[in-house]
């Protein structure tokens, strides 16, 4: 892999779990989302090249409009 560019993947981890593993263990930065009732995001950071974070899981504020499209674009894909 080219590591003079940054890629970012977002991956549904029920589609292809072997798939997602690798690519888990090949990023330097790796984040997780996961979406609850009624309409709440949650942001989770795993690892980070070398920068500090905060440790835990989050609840990203976003107008419930912002998520609705969001959920649309995943449950489209």
């Amino acid at each position: 892999m080219d590591k003079s560019k940054t890629y970012l993947f977002t991956v549904n981890t029920d589609i292809f779990p072997e798939w997602v593993s690798e690519l888990e263990e090949a990023s330097d930065n790796l984040m997780f989302s996961r979406m609850e009732r009624p309409m709440r995001l949650f942001l989770r950071i795993e690892r980070m090249k070398e920068v500090p974070f905060k440790r835990g899981e989050f609840e990203v504020s976003l107008p419930e409009e912002v998520l609705r499209m969001i959920k649309k674009e995943a449950e489209r894909g």
